[in-house]
């Protein structure tokens, strides 16, 4: 018999593994009251950016490098990223294969040191993946992610009696489940590849959220799959899991009610406390994704894992420990994405909503209230602009293409695709459009966009012009200066803005912006004229600009990833922070805080509406409108309008909020949802 691990040693990695734990905790606690509870801090701002850093190194260090295109991967890229990620987990379980010795071997301390690199590469990023994901399945949807959490513990509690004493020195130094069977090896690489999986979806997701790649797979999935095939389908997927992984099989093989107590007292906890599952079919989803987390935290428990999730200080180790917490965030991701995302059907079942445009994803939307009214639609992904008249049922379109030929340098048989519509009067609209790069030249810059102006009632187009140089403006912002009479327009690819001048019908400069990186939102303040802008990624700072010299006004961190900016009547600036449940609200004029409140994660657009007073965020996460009081008087309201809000407008005349989104171009009547 090998030699036995002491009691006191036992005891000692117990209590470590605790205060790693507390540390942490405490840690990621400005980050929980930021999430919870709406409590806006600069701690909790910088905690979120380092988090999206750290999942979007690799996929920004690969585009620099001319590996990875900014526009979004196509269906062979990610199969290539695919085939690539399933190497790299084989390589990896080969390398955790020749560092470990057989289960109840003692290692060597030469061992013990040649493992250490493999530890910290591997290790350390999978950590931070599985951290990463807990907390994003935490801020999607607070309550059920406790609950659930709250299932598997219980279940977990019920079958601590059951798990099997290790033997001694069974720990392996790789820190992944120690392989006694061949079948075992099989097992590790899975969980290496389903962890890079997750990494790259998440990376990619978070570093380029372009409707080129997101539209077409959301699309299959509403049409192919009903809104609880999802969640049923992850619910199912664990279970098989549980089955085939052998810790798992071979726990369930010494249990008897434990499973099914656990299961039945999952669903009991998700019954009794959540207030989701208005339909039969969402409550038999929530139930089924309570039973199967009690019964994950059962079978988790007895094969050896902890029952109350902890870390260790092997990092391998540590981000075994928190399989439950991830699987219940990914529980929590699934209801949201088959109920919530992709629930274009029940959307427009809605009274409240009307679908006044079948075309998914419209990435910008103006509206135009004249004599005769219309809503503007930059459909980028069918190369079009649509105007919808407001007043009668008649849509017409508008191909850029079409006017190429006016341009100096004619691009040919290039596609356009358009990315703005902006309108600041109510007799035209600018259109702005990309140029799709050719096909010989792809790593190379893309052509500079044009610009064109457009009769509002009749969709004459006046005038067409290019920018003077290379300026991708899909995923940038755009914003009217009242003071210069300019439309200035944020590059999405560099700190550049583009000066457009209605009289003139062009642009008039492309200028550096000094400290700006991508902005994805933009207002003016009228009375100075400074752009303030954010930017979706890198840059995490909110910045006042002067665009006459370019110079940067003024600055507040407030953490990378948000998008949405408005200006309200009353000069307030409110800024919907993606990352947070929470729309800032703040002083134009010094860029300082003033309050927040609280709403849905993963915000994207953000508007007032100034007969009710509310202010209106739209997520393109989880797929809901929510409108709050800024007074804090009135309860906040929520209204499913599906996944992939890009932008809204609203019409005081008519009373409606036009949104654009994966469910098409909605209608919604403000006076049933909000009143007055």
């Amino acid at each position: 018999m090998g030699p036995v691990e002491s009691k006191l040693r036992t005891y000692l990695r117990l209590t470590v593994d605790y205060v790693a734990t507390l540390v942490l905790l405490g840690a990621l606690s400005p980050l929980f009251a930021d999430v919870f509870f709406g409590h806006f801090s600069e701690l909790a701002a910088r905690i979120e950016h380092l988090l999206l850093v750290g999942i979007t190194f690799l996929p920004e260090l690969a585009a620099q490098a001319g590996y990875l295109p900014r526009t979004g991967l196509t269906l062979s890229d990610g199969l290539q990223a695919v085939g690539i990620t399933a190497v790299s987990a084989a390589l990896l379980s080969l390398g955790a294969a020749l560092i470990d010795v057989k289960p109840g071997e003692r290692p060597s301390l030469k061992r013990r040191v040649l493992a250490q690199p493999f530890v910290m590469l591997c290790g350390v990023p999978a950590l931070l993946i599985a951290v990463t994901g807990v907390l994003f399945g935490a801020a999607l949807e607070p309550r059920l992610f406790l609950v659930l959490l709250a299932a598997g513990i219980l279940g977990g509690l019920l079958s601590r009696a059951r798990r099997r004493d290790p033997i001694p020195w069974e720990a392996s130094l790789s820190g992944l489940p120690p392989a006694t069977w061949r079948t075992d090896h099989l097992f590790r690489f899975l969980l290496l590849f389903s962890l890079m999986l997750l990494y790259g979806g998440a990376a990619i997701a978070s570093w380029s959220p372009s409707d080129l790649t997101l539209l077409p797979l959301a699309a299959q999935l509403d049409t192919a799959l009903g809104p609880t095939a999802i969640p049923l389908g992850f619910a199912a997927s664990l279970l098989v899991f549980l089955a085939l992984a052998p810790p798992t099989r071979r726990a369930l093989g010494l249990m008897s009610w434990e499973p099914l107590a656990g299961g039945v007292l999952g669903a009991s906890l998700v019954l009794t406390f959540t207030t989701r599952g208005t339909t039969t079919a969402e409550l038999t989803v929530l139930l089924s994704l309570g039973a199967t987390v009690g019964v994950v935290g059962a079978a988790l428990a007895a094969a050896g894992g902890p029952a109350i999730p902890r870390l260790s200080l092997h990092p391998v180790r540590a981000t075994g420990r928190l399989l439950l917490p991830l699987a219940v965030a990914g529980a929590v991701t699934a209801w949201v994405l088959g109920v919530d995302f992709l629930a274009c059907n029940q959307v427009l079942e809605d009274p409240r909503v009307e679908q006044i445009g079948r075309n998914r994803g419209a990435v910008s939307l103006a509206l135009t209230e004249g004599e005769e009214p219309a809503l503007f639609a930059a459909l980028r992904r069918d190369g079009f602009v649509s105007r919808i008249a407001l007043d009668e049922e008649r849509i017409d379109l508008i191909d850029p293409v079409q006017y190429a030929r006016d341009l100096p340098n004619d691009p040919g048989e290039a596609r356009f695709l358009p990315s703005m519509v902006a309108s600041w009067t109510d007799d035209r609209v600018l259109i702005i459009a990309d140029i799709e790069p050719d096909d010989e030249d792809p790593e190379g810059p893309p052509p500079a966009p044009v610009g064109l102006t457009v009769e509002a009632a009749t969709t004459w187009v006046d005038s067409i012009a290019q920018a003077p140089r290379s300026c991708l403006t899909h995923g940038g912002a755009w914003a009217w200066n009242p003071l210069l009479s300019l439309v200035v327009i944020g590059c999405a690819d560099r700190g550049e803005a583009l000066l457009y001048e209605p009289d003139l019908q062009g642009f008039i400069a492309q200028m550096e912006l000094r400290g700006a990186e991508r902005f994805s939102g933009m207002v003016v303040d009228p009375s100075d004229g400074a752009v303030i802008g954010v930017a979706r990624q890198e840059n995490p700072f909110l910045l006042a600009l002067d665009v006459r010299t370019g110079s940067t006004l003024g600055w507040r961190f407030l953490g990378a990833g948000n998008q949405g900016l408005f200006l309200d009547q009353d000069g307030v600036l409110l800024l919907g922070r993606t990352l947070a449940r929470q729309v800032l609200t703040l002083d134009p004029s010094t860029l300082t805080p003033v309050d927040s409140l609280p709403t849905g994660f993963g915000l994207s657009s953000v508007i007032q509406d100034p007969i009710s007073g509310r202010v209106v965020a739209g997520s393109s996460l989880d797929g809901h409108l929510y409108a709050v009081d800024p007074l804090g008087d009135r309860a906040p309201r929520t209204i499913r309008v599906g996944g992939l809000v890009r932008d809204l407008e609203l019409s005081q005349a008519q009373r409606k909020l036009y949104v654009a989104g994966l469910c098409g171009i909605l209608s919604v009547d403000l006076e049933n949802w909000l009143g007055r």
